[in-house]
């Protein structure tokens, strides 16, 4: 699969204020190609789109210039562990979401609990991958729009195995990053772009 090529002002605007030398060992390359990116045609399409997505998520800058967020608590199963995990991670694996394109520009209030915190969708880890148990929906949307998103971890797992997909581990009471999109009272008012037939 080619290599999607984004303009470097995306990159430039990720990586203001940090060496170099950090954003080599973030991102796996050496100081010269990041130099590189960092001094190109703002307008050019020269940096590869994975390298917004890790400087975003080793960051928490959002990656969507053009969307506001906004911060709220979240809400996880008790038995569950809250961990930033890598879009990536969590595409990579074998977990049969839904078609990211299947909902547009909403939230659920199904989403948030009692006291307006959001309940994280949950997956178990298999075989050293994360596979989805729920919030498939939750996670098409904030696919979108973060490099990372906010995810409990149930069952018995090796931390050592998440490290791979995971940004960090979340804090007790920590607010998580959602888009600023309305919250909608049913599913029904979801703009739906049918991404299977049958039921």
């Amino acid at each position: 699969m080619p290599t999607v090529l984004v303009p470097a002002a995306d990159f430039q605007r990720l990586a203001e204020g940090y060496s170099p030398r950090f954003l080599g060992e973030l991102l796996g390359v050496d100081q010269a190609t990041v130099r590189g990116w960092l001094a190109g045609d703002p307008a050019a399409a020269a940096v590869p789109q994975w390298a917004c997505r890790l400087v975003a998520a080793g960051t928490g800058r959002p990656i969507a210039a053009s969307v506001r967020f906004r911060t709220v608590a979240y809400a996880t199963d008790p038995d569950a562990t809250a961990w930033m995990i890598r879009v990536e991670g969590l595409r990579d694996a074998d977990n049969r979401h839904e078609d990211p394109d299947a909902l547009d520009g909403a939230l659920s209030a199904h989403w948030f609990g009692r006291n307006g915190a959001f309940i994280l969708p949950t997956a178990f880890m298999r075989d050293g991958r994360l596979v989805i148990e729920n919030g498939r929906h939750r996670l098409a949307v904030l696919f979108r729009y973060l490099a990372a998103v906010p995810v409990g971890v149930i069952g018995d797992h090796d931390e050592n195995g998440l490290w791979p997909l995971a940004v960090r581990r979340m804090e007790p009471g920590e607010p998580v990053p959602l888009p600023d999109l309305p919250v909608v009272s049913r599913l029904a008012d979801f703009h739906w772009k049918p991404a299977h037939s049958g039921g």
